[in-house]
């Protein structure tokens, strides 16, 4: 059976799963339920303080405004081309990530200096599996020697 807890602020005994979870209060959620907690945000959003909550958001990217961003990113013939030229390189790192994610490979130290850190480095994309464990410095290092 679910545990109940009594909302600070409506005073009604819901179930926990009727409040966020919150891992630095003692039973593990917040002491407003889900539905208060709405409106307050409400009413907060509207307040004398819209102005400065509205500037953040776009500031951050959020909301309404990235809606435009993400419309340039879809149709930008530029982020289009982008997309083309690298397709092959983020499809076999996808593959590896999945790999990954499912097991099949098991990310391993950086294999000159062991730093516990490491990136997936790919010799040849066409064997999108077959990788070097490098932490950040070796990764870049290796690109250097590459490009020549």
């Amino acid at each position: 059976m679910e545990s109940l807890k009594k909302c600070r602020y409506c005073e009604e005994i819901k179930p926990l799963s009727s409040f966020a979870k919150h891992k630095t209060l003692e039973d593990g959620h917040h002491n407003k339920c889900k539905t208060c907690a709405a409106i307050d945000e409400k009413k907060r959003r509207h307040g004398p303080k819209r102005q400065t909550i509205l500037e953040h958001d776009r500031a951050r990217g959020g909301g309404r405004y990235k809606v435009g961003a993400t419309e340039y990113y879809r149709t930008s013939p530029v982020v289009k081309a982008c997309r083309k030229r690298y397709m092959e390189k983020n499809h076999h790192r996808w593959k590896l990530r999945y790999a990954i994610k499912t097991g099949k490979i098991r990310r391993v130290p950086c294999e000159f200096c062991g730093s516990p850190i490491s990136q997936a480095h790919h010799e040849d994309y066409s064997k999108p599996l077959e990788v070097w464990f490098l932490c950040q410095k070796h990764h870049i290092a290796r690109h250097k020697f590459l490009k020549g």
